[in-house]
């Protein structure tokens, strides 16, 4: 690097370094031109470069020697005033931000009614006197389909159509762009953690890693949020699941069709076990239903999940 003092008595770098170390302070220890390019010119930030002030470090830049340069600046009267204030301040920023993100994602009170609602259905799987309650009740509402479509049939109009409930409840209750964002800006912070470890700045590791765990936070929040559709979901699932529990273990119902032929497996009862414990009507039922899901997704580019476009 060239000599310091021939560096800044050249006009307007003072200037440049100044708003260069900054950035570079209130950030991770690396600048690059996007940082600084509202406040400086190509012809200011080359000369940085071709003095050797800015060395490479990845695909960002670090000052070669940040104590000198520090030291020049407070001399000079040009040392950005209280950079650790303003550091503190964009820390505060990223946290309220993430702690408005967590209240976002947060779950209503209608949320959390359906969520005990879900979870009381889904142990009606072992409580027989939820299913016996819940079995006749959606038998009864299904008497009119089940008089004109065969078993298998309503099997595959149920999976469809509890399908199609999940994507409605997904793609109007998630911010897959959130997401998609926040996983973009944690790869970011993990390659800045990377470089900043091997030019062993252990300030910088302290300041990303902080940023890290924000992050982090951010995330389980994400996590809490894809719960509430998925209770919404369980409100049309669990009874549908649960009338074809009692439907098979009821000794008094009897269905029409006895069994579905399969591939390779030839005509299977409903009850008979294909797949280790899974039963044969569970089996079409798993696949009418993501089929069914597949098929409106493409045709209607439901979007059901964080976009992966670069």
């Amino acid at each position: 690097m060239d000599d310091l003092g021939t560096v800044f008595r050249r006009d307007n770098m003072d200037e440049a370094l100044s708003v260069v170390y900054e950035a570079a302070e209130t950030g991770d220890g690396t600048v690059e031109w996007s940082d600084v390019s509202q406040r400086l010119d190509q012809e200011q930030w080359g000369e940085l470069l071709r003095t050797g002030v800015l060395m490479e470090a990845g695909d960002r830049f670090v000052i070669d020697d940040p104590v000198a340069v520090e030291s020049h600046l407070d001399d000079e009267g040009e040392l950005p005033a209280a950079t650790d204030a303003t550091g503190a301040a964009i820390a505060s920023d990223a946290v309220e931000s993430e702690r408005e993100t967590a209240d976002s994602s947060g779950w209503s009170h209608a949320d959390k009614l359906a969520g005990v609602g879900a979870v009381t259905l889904m142990l009606g799987y072992q409580v027989t006197e939820i299913r016996d309650f819940v079995g006749p009740m959606v038998d009864l509402l299904l008497t009119p389909v089940q008089a004109v479509l065969p078993f298998y049939l309503v099997v595959l109009l149920l999976a469809t159509g509890t399908g199609v409930v999940s994507m409605v409840f997904q793609s109007r209750m998630m911010d897959y762009d959130r997401m998609q964002a926040q996983q973009t800006r944690m790869d970011e912070v993990q390659e800045r953690l990377k470089a900043a470890k091997e030019r062993d700045d252990e300030e910088a590791v302290e300041r990303i890693q902080e940023e890290q765990m924000e992050l982090m936070t951010g995330q389980l929040g994400s996590f809490t949020q894809m719960l509430r559709p998925l209770a919404w979901t369980m409100l049309f699932t669990a009874p549908v699941l649960l009338w074809f529990y009692w439907l098979m273990l009821s000794p008094t119902q009897a269905i029409t069709s006895t069994g579905l032929v399969f591939p390779v497996l030839g005509r299977v009862a409903w009850t008979a076990r294909v797949i280790g414990p899974m039963q044969a009507w569970l089996l079409w039922y798993s696949i009418c239903s993501l089929t069914s899901r597949q098929l409106i997704q493409k045709t209607f580019d439901v979007q059901t999940g964080p976009s992966t476009d670069s």
